[in-house]
């Protein structure tokens, strides 16, 4: 019987552990999507400056995923607003 109660555990533990690693491979795999975009995206910004071209890519570079969403969210808005 004990036999039997270790096996169920360990398919338990297997299935989250199964579970935590495809969510981690998907996690990692979508944030370098994402800063593969944001710096394809500031390289393409016609209306920054090299400068402002560099500085965002060194923000990107620093901050992977929270430098990306932040090119998205503000300084991709903002050079749309200035091109208006």
């Amino acid at each position: 019987m004990d036999l039997y109660a270790g096996l169920v555990d360990d398919d338990k533990n297997g299935f989250w552990a199964f579970l935590t690693g495809t969510c981690g491979l998907l996690c990692s795999l979508g944030s370098l999507v994402l800063f593969i975009a944001a710096l394809i995206s500031i390289l393409r910004a016609d209306r920054l400056s090299t400068a402002g071209k560099v500085l965002w890519a060194v923000v990107a570079f620093a901050f992977p995923f929270v430098g990306s969403l932040a090119w998205f969210f503000w300084g991709k808005n903002n050079q749309d607003k200035l091109a208006r």
